[in-house]
């Protein structure tokens, strides 16, 4: 048997592709093209599955943070104050968050009659050593 290398061109998308010719008298190629394809449409069926899968987890996660949201909001049940602790609206979700444009102004008086500060004693100073040239 003799046994030698060909190039198939199995069109634009794949190119030209080495294949084995077997045979003497009567040389035989396998077309390859078919093996091409195949291959290409499981590669796209995988990346099919693989998009679904993320969608679905996607969607699984956004299902789950809704309910999350749902259930950690407070609950209104008369005694809670819409208005935060300094008067900021309340945002919900446990976020301490306040916009500056609710805020309340608050004046505070600072007073500095009354302090006593020791004076900061003086550092000592080293004495210069005289050099002898």
């Amino acid at each position: 048997l003799h046994q030698s290398q060909i190039l198939v061109n199995c069109g634009k998308r794949f190119g030209k592709i080495p294949c084995s010719v077997t045979g003497g008298a009567d040389p035989h190629a396998l077309d390859p093209e078919p093996e091409l394809w195949r291959k290409e449409q499981e590669k796209i069926q995988q990346e099919e599955e693989k998009e679904e899968r993320y969608r679905e987890k996607k969607a699984a996660a956004a299902d789950y943070a809704e309910r999350n949201r749902k259930y950690s909001e407070p609950r209104d049940n008369g005694t809670q104050n819409h208005e935060g602790i300094d008067g900021g609206a309340f945002t919900g979700g446990g976020s301490n968050f306040v916009d500056v444009d609710d805020m309340k102004d608050e004046k505070v008086e600072l007073s500095f009659n009354n302090i006593v500060a020791a004076a900061p004693t003086p550092k000592k100073r080293k004495k210069k050593k005289k050099k002898l040239l």
